[in-house]
């Protein structure tokens, strides 16, 4: 039951009508760690249309100001679900499973989609890339899925493909065809215009110095171009692999301040799902709030997609975000991690020095 391991991508509605959107696979017993994607909207000039109501977008880009906006929509139709965490020591929206009025999983949206046939010109051309992607890569069509608007049925002519890929090694597999498709012209990337917009927009919002946000962009590989329409892809862990992620309530996390950490990655493999975890090897630090040993700081921890897969082992990185002090119950041991994506300051991760 989708309910019993909710998994990163998946959607849901609420019984107000809000739709949210799974974060991560780490979720309460009786609740669900989420965000809300759209909201119901009394202008019928929205591009959202599902079953005769209009929605809007309740989050265009993950950003801080943008994150604020959760709390205010969800208390402008009297929900309640923000509330502080012990364990992970922030806010986060739970919503209570006994809310949840519809559920959709990615897999069977696809599988829908295969058994019944497309709906319409964009349920086609997603149909066709995943095939694209499963011929490139040998990943089987059982190991994909369908999330975003297209699998609520929210689609427009104008959307995008938001494609999942099942499993941590499909997930690697995936960005390694990707790259072999754009060689062989079958998908672009995006064009130099988008490019440096999202750099300028990283450097604005983010404050990352411009030249490092546009090598972050460049090396962005879940977004390009298939037949003329933009495509994102989110691997996504299996179910049997998530329950080992599933840690709610087994490890406590303590924000202390902000920190600037140089390191070097020494494993990337769980970078590639959400959030990306990268395991480093302290070069420096410097923080106002705490004096911690370099050797106790294990990982670099990012909620904000756009790191997601692009860093490799070897390289120096720097990462600007929030130094947590992680307690983990089940091996009675601390440790420390800097976590990158924090609606209390989102910071940021750069590569320093490539790996040659």
């Amino acid at each position: 039951m989708p309910l019993d391991n909710p998994l990163d991508h998946e959607f849901f509605i609420d019984k107000y009508g809000v739709i949210y959107c799974v974060v991560g696979y780490s979720h309460p017993k009786h609740k669900i760690i989420s965000y809300p994607k759209y909201t119901p909207s009394t202008n019928s000039g929205k591009l959202w249309v599902r079953r005769g109501v209009h929605y809007e977008r309740v989050v265009k880009y993950y950003t801080p100001s943008e994150l604020c906006k959760w709390s205010k929509v969800l208390e402008g139709i009297g929900v309640n679900y923000v509330e502080y965490d012990y364990f992970y020591d922030t806010l986060l929206v739970k919503v209570p499973k006994e809310n949840i009025m519809e559920y959709y999983e990615p897999s069977l949206k696809l599988r829908n989609i295969l058994h019944h046939g497309p709906n319409d010109t964009l349920e086609y051309k997603v149909l066709d890339f995943i095939y694209t992607l499963s011929c490139e890569s040998g990943i089987p069509i059982s190991s994909f899925g369908i999330s975003g608007s297209i699998l609520i049925g929210l689609h427009h002519k104008k959307s995008d493909m938001d494609v999942i890929v099942y499993g941590l090694k499909n997930g690697w597999n995936i960005k390694y065809a990707i790259s072999e498709l754009i060689n062989k012209g079958i998908i672009s990337r995006l064009s130099i215009h988008e490019i440096r917009r999202v750099a300028d927009l990283l450097h604005k919002v983010y404050k990352i110095p411009y030249n490092y946000a546009l090598d972050i962009v460049k090396r962005r590989w879940r977004r390009g171009i298939y037949m003329g329409t933009l495509f994102s892809i989110t691997p996504v862990l299996r179910v049997d692999e998530s329950k080992n992620f599933n840690t709610y309530g087994r490890r406590v996390y303590r924000n202390l301040g902000l920190v600037v950490v140089k390191a070097e990655i020494v494993d990337n493999t769980l970078s590639i799902v959400y959030p990306s975890i990268y395991e480093v090897e302290a070069k420096s630090v410097n923080s106002n709030y705490y004096t911690v040993p370099l050797s106790s700081i294990r990982y670099i921890t990012s909620y904000n997609s756009i790191f997601l897969g692009v860093f490799n082992v070897g390289e120096i990185v720097r990462a600007v975000g929030i130094l947590q002090q992680v307690t983990d119950l089940d091996r009675g041991e601390t440790y420390y991690q800097v976590l990158v994506g924090a609606r209390e300051n989102p910071g940021f991760i750069v590569c320093l020095e490539k790996n040659s």
